[in-house]
């Protein structure tokens, strides 16, 4: 034994196989897949290590920065991996792991997962996705439903109409939250007149046109950071992401709020939107939504809830009323993953 790696031959051939034939059943693959499958509690105890390991020392193992000039066998990977991924991972899974928002997976989502790789679909467009396309319609339909609660006709309606949609399934809740403030920005500055709308011509002109000195986004001081880096993307800088005092229940000050946009009324700046917090990831606090609803309303503003950390409550017979007012929500962010 040489010790030197195993390089595999890159041919047609072996494109084939990697592509159509399984790997053998003794192959390290194979066996962790076997593994995997039939102990999933029992893989993760034996392969992930205790003993804790200095990041530096990791780093070690994920050191070289070319890309491999021969191909690796997909077996000898799969140890590499083993030995210096997995063992190193974390044991989110672990009864002493708490207090994350990341925990164990229910067993059902191996096999599920299984099927989703291998159909591989894109939801970019039907006629690479087709069925998932209506699925995802539907779990959106039933989502909005949840925080809405309108009647059957609305969502035989709407649902499926391929001209409107009733809600995006964003990759996390940063996005969501800077989707739904695309979203207020756009609709804070719509076409009027000759002007073709912000979305066209951009903030400058939009300000300009309407005749506004700025653009703002209020939320409590327990705002989640994904705000700020929305409002900076979004072109309106962090300093535009006006944070608003809590009471004692870290819950947002209405009256404070209302004087602070009374008080960026008189400046001439243009409050997009309202975020209100439906869970904050310190506290767990509620806003209190629905007088929050009635302010945005009062100047205009788009009311956003963001709802990743908290809105499953909605799920809760008992203590969805919680969540009250979000029904009264432009927007809401909510997070499958919590």
């Amino acid at each position: 034994m040489t010790g030197k790696k195993k390089s595999a031959h890159a041919s047609i051939e072996a494109m084939y196989r990697v592509f159509t034939v399984p790997e053998a059943p003794d192959s390290t693959l194979s066996r962790i897949d076997q593994d995997i499958s039939h102990n999933l509690a029992g893989f993760l105890q034996g392969h992930i290590v205790a003993l804790e390991r200095d990041l530096s020392d990791v780093e070690k193992d994920f050191s070289d920065h070319a890309i491999p000039e021969k191909p690796v066998f997909v077996s000898e990977q799969a140890q590499f991996l083993l030995d210096k991924l997995v063992a190193n991972s974390v044991h989110t899974a672990s009864p002493a792991f708490i207090g994350h928002m990341t925990s164990a997976l229910p067993y059902f989502m191996l096999p599920l997962s299984k099927i989703m790789i291998a159909l591989n679909q894109n939801m970019v467009k039907t006629e690479t996705s087709k069925a998932f396309t209506p699925l995802e319609r539907q779990v959106l339909g039933m989502i909005h439903g949840l925080v809405y609660e309108r009647d059957e006709p609305f969502y035989r309606k709407w649902m499926h109409n391929p001209r409107y949609a009733l809600g995006a399934i964003c990759s996390g809740g940063t996005i969501a939250n800077l989707t739904a403030l695309w979203v207020a920005r756009n609709r804070a500055f719509p076409p009027e007149g000759s002007f073709r709308g912000l979305h066209q011509e951009g903030l400058f002109r939009a300000l300009k046109y309407y005749g506004y000195e700025g653009a703002a986004i209020l939320v409590s001081r327990r705002g989640h950071y994904s705000l700020g880096k929305a409002a900076d993307v979004l072109g309106l800088g962090r300093d535009s992401l006006i944070s608003v005092a809590t009471d004692d229940n870290n819950r947002i000050q209405t009256d404070a709020l209302r004087d602070k946009c009374l008080e960026l009324q008189k400046q001439k700046i243009k409050i997009i939107a309202i975020c209100g917090i439906a869970g904050t990831t310190e506290t767990g606090s509620v806003d209190p939504l629905e007088a929050m609803a009635d302010i945005a309303q009062e100047f205009g503003a788009h009311f956003h809830v963001d709802g990743a950390w908290g809105g499953p409550t909605l799920f809760s017979r008992t203590y969805k009323h919680l969540l009250r007012g979000i029904e009264k929500a432009d927007s809401v962010t909510l997070d499958a993953h919590k």
